[in-house]
């Protein structure tokens, strides 16, 4: 039989620092606390007056690290380093694998130690829990995948505790972070961006303040979005894609036209709208020359797909295909969709484009 939680000053479950003992049969709940350091009350019973820590021997054992990464993969997704090089999951066999030592170690140097960590994840749990839980509402996970899992709080607050350590390493230590959270826009993004509203004269959809981490194919942990910052804005990010390099390389082959990395920077200084007219000739090219290859797929075996037939029967496609799977399928129609007017707006208020990022973002602009 298993041990259960010794209650607290206040004799109920939100008050977790009294003693803490490895969860029985009766205690149904998965507390993100049962697996991490603990502390007994200081003076004022708080979580932000903090006592000693308990000792314990889990709170260096990788079993608990093990669960708080499962835990934000099946909440969130794809989980990586900072660099985005390094996904702390694969697949291998069937199965997925989990890189724990990996996350361990890099966890613990971000935040300067296991204790600094849980510390933090203390700090980061209060504020989230403060008036109401009003600030959980801003940050990620969406409804729909609240719903659909019961643990959504527990991964929430290891991954606002990221976000946050992130937030103070780039703003400074004494910013009110929940404060920077709940105002959704920095005021120098509202003005600029509604002087593009005005010029522009039409009506776009526009958004994209989420205080999160950097991400491209999964969450970069150990980073903060300009999205999160409140000087970034996503438009019509329905109808244009955000591409990876070695997507973008196969494209180029794919369409026997070139664009570079260097030449993009270049060109939104100098030429924005040579730039704006390179990317739509790309991507006109790549719809036009996919559609053919479908019709002839069509032709050749009506039993098949003809899109998956067309795929491999040709090198460049195959090569998208494999560097991010669903993406031809997603905009075979076409992954930019931008009017130059809108664009010129963008940079006369001195947006930067995605555009010219290494992997082409096409619907971001930031100041």
């Amino acid at each position: 039989m298993g041990a259960g939680k010794i209650p607290g000053i206040y004799g109920y479950w939100k008050n977790r620092y009294g003693c803490v003992f490895n969860h029985g049969p009766t205690d149904l709940s998965n507390n993100l606390f049962d697996d991490f350091l603990h502390y007994t009350p200081g003076p004022m019973g708080t979580v932000n007056d903090l006592g000693a820590i308990v000792a314990r021997s889990e709170a260096v054992n990788p079993n608990s690290a093990e669960e708080e990464l499962k835990r934000l993969i099946r909440v969130y997704g794809a989980i990586k380093n900072s660099s985005g090089k390094k996904s702390y999951s694969y697949w291998s066999k069937g199965k997925r694998q989990y890189r724990v030592s990996d996350y361990m170690t890099d966890r613990n140097s971000y935040f300067g130690s296991e204790a600094t960590y849980r510390e933090f994840l203390l700090a980061a749990t209060s504020e989230l829990d403060a008036d109401n839980e009003k600030l959980r509402k801003y940050i990620e996970p969406n409804p729909a995948t609240r719903n659909n899992h019961a643990d959504w709080k527990e991964a929430q607050n290891v991954f606002y505790a990221w976000v946050r350590k992130a937030y103070l390493k780039k703003l400074g230590d004494n910013t009110d972070i929940p404060k920077l959270i709940k105002s959704q826009m920095s005021e120098k993004l509202k003005t600029a961006l509604d002087k593009v509203k005005v010029d522009y004269g039409k009506d776009f959809k526009y958004g994209g303040f989420n205080p999160r981490p950097m991400k491209l194919e999964g969450y970069r942990f150990g980073t903060i979005s300009e999205h999160g910052i409140g000087t970034a804005v996503d438009v019509e990010s329905a109808k244009n894609a955000q591409i990876k390099i070695d997507v973008w390389k196969a494209i180029q082959s794919f369409t026997g036209k070139s664009l570079s990395h260097a030449t993009a920077q270049s060109k939104w200084k100098t030429a924005p709208k040579e730039l704006y007219e390179s990317f739509k000739a790309i991507n006109d090219e790549f719809v036009s020359r996919l559609g053919k290859a479908v019709k002839n797929a069509e032709a050749s075996d009506a039993k098949k797909d003809p899109l998956s037939t067309a795929i491999e029967s040709d090198e460049s496609l195959k090569l998208i295909d494999k560097a991010n799977k669903g993406f031809i399928k997603q905009w075979q129609k076409g992954f930019f969709d931008l009017p130059w007017e809108l664009v010129k707006e963008f940079h006369e208020e001195g947006f930067l484009w995605g555009a010219t990022f290494e992997h082409p973002d096409l619907h971001h602009f930031e100041l």
